[in-house]
Protein backbone atom coordinates (compact mmCIF):
# COMPACT_ATOMS: atom_id res chain seq x y z
CA UNK A 1 0.00 0.00 0.00
CA UNK A 2 2.45 2.56 1.21
CA UNK A 3 4.58 1.55 -2.09
CA UNK A 4 1.81 2.40 -4.30
CA UNK A 5 1.13 6.01 -2.18
CA UNK A 6 4.68 6.88 -3.37
CA UNK A 7 3.88 6.74 -7.54
CA UNK A 8 0.56 9.00 -7.07
CA UNK A 9 0.05 11.35 -9.67
CA UNK A 10 -2.91 14.13 -9.75
CA UNK A 11 -4.81 12.31 -12.06
CA UNK A 12 -4.71 9.20 -9.95
CA UNK A 13 -6.91 10.84 -7.79
CA UNK A 14 -9.05 12.69 -9.99
CA UNK A 15 -11.10 9.53 -11.17
CA UNK A 16 -11.81 8.38 -7.21
CA UNK A 17 -12.82 11.62 -6.53
CA UNK A 18 -15.41 12.31 -9.19
CA UNK A 19 -16.62 8.52 -8.84
CA UNK A 20 -17.68 8.72 -5.23
CA UNK A 21 -20.64 10.51 -6.23
CA UNK A 22 -22.27 7.88 -8.77
CA UNK A 23 -21.28 4.75 -6.57
CA UNK A 24 -22.71 6.77 -3.76
CA UNK A 25 -26.30 6.45 -5.46
CA UNK A 26 -26.23 2.46 -5.77
CA UNK A 27 -24.11 1.60 -2.41
CA UNK A 28 -23.01 3.83 0.25
CA UNK A 29 -20.51 1.31 1.64
CA UNK A 30 -18.46 1.26 -1.17
CA UNK A 31 -18.61 5.09 -1.48
CA UNK A 32 -16.87 5.68 2.16
CA UNK A 33 -14.47 3.08 1.62
CA UNK A 34 -13.49 4.63 -1.79
CA UNK A 35 -13.83 8.53 0.09
CA UNK A 36 -11.38 7.11 2.15
CA UNK A 37 -8.89 5.87 -0.25
CA UNK A 38 -9.57 9.05 -2.00
CA UNK A 39 -8.47 11.34 0.92
CA UNK A 40 -5.43 9.36 1.76
CA UNK A 41 -4.00 9.78 -1.66
CA UNK A 42 -4.88 13.33 -1.73
CA UNK A 43 -3.46 14.14 1.66
CA UNK A 44 -0.41 11.86 0.39
CA UNK A 45 -0.15 13.93 -2.74
CA UNK A 46 -0.70 17.20 -0.45
CA UNK A 47 -3.46 18.91 -1.87
CA UNK A 48 -4.92 19.99 1.43
CA UNK A 49 -1.89 22.35 1.12
CA UNK A 50 -0.74 25.23 -1.02
CA UNK A 51 2.34 24.04 -2.64
CA UNK A 52 5.49 26.36 -2.53
CA UNK A 53 7.29 24.05 -4.91
CA UNK A 54 9.03 25.42 -7.71
CA UNK A 55 8.56 22.47 -10.01
CA UNK A 56 4.89 22.74 -10.49
CA UNK A 57 3.29 25.57 -13.13
CA UNK A 58 0.61 28.00 -11.05
CA UNK A 59 -2.21 26.62 -12.69
CA UNK A 60 -1.55 22.92 -11.73
CA UNK A 61 -0.39 24.51 -8.28
CA UNK A 62 -3.98 25.76 -8.00
CA UNK A 63 -6.06 22.77 -9.48
CA UNK A 64 -4.34 20.66 -6.77
CA UNK A 65 -6.09 23.20 -3.78
CA UNK A 66 -9.38 23.35 -5.85
CA UNK A 67 -9.38 19.05 -6.33
CA UNK A 68 -9.25 18.43 -2.96
CA UNK A 69 -11.77 21.07 -1.41
CA UNK A 70 -14.37 21.23 -3.75
CA UNK A 71 -14.39 17.22 -3.69
CA UNK A 72 -12.79 16.04 -0.70
CA UNK A 73 -14.29 18.49 1.32
CA UNK A 74 -17.38 20.25 0.96
CA UNK A 75 -19.45 17.50 -0.74
CA UNK A 76 -19.51 13.92 0.88
CA UNK A 77 -21.41 11.34 -0.84
CA UNK A 78 -23.91 11.45 2.71
CA UNK A 79 -24.11 15.15 2.14
CA UNK A 80 -24.94 15.04 -1.48
CA UNK A 81 -27.29 12.57 -1.23
CA UNK A 82 -29.05 13.09 2.24
CA UNK A 83 -27.90 9.71 3.40
CA UNK A 84 -25.58 8.96 7.03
Amino acid sequence: YRYLLKWLDITDITVPINSLYYIATVNLNRAWTICGLAIRQALTLGLHVRSEADDLEDVEKEHRVRLYFRHGYQYPPSYKYKRG
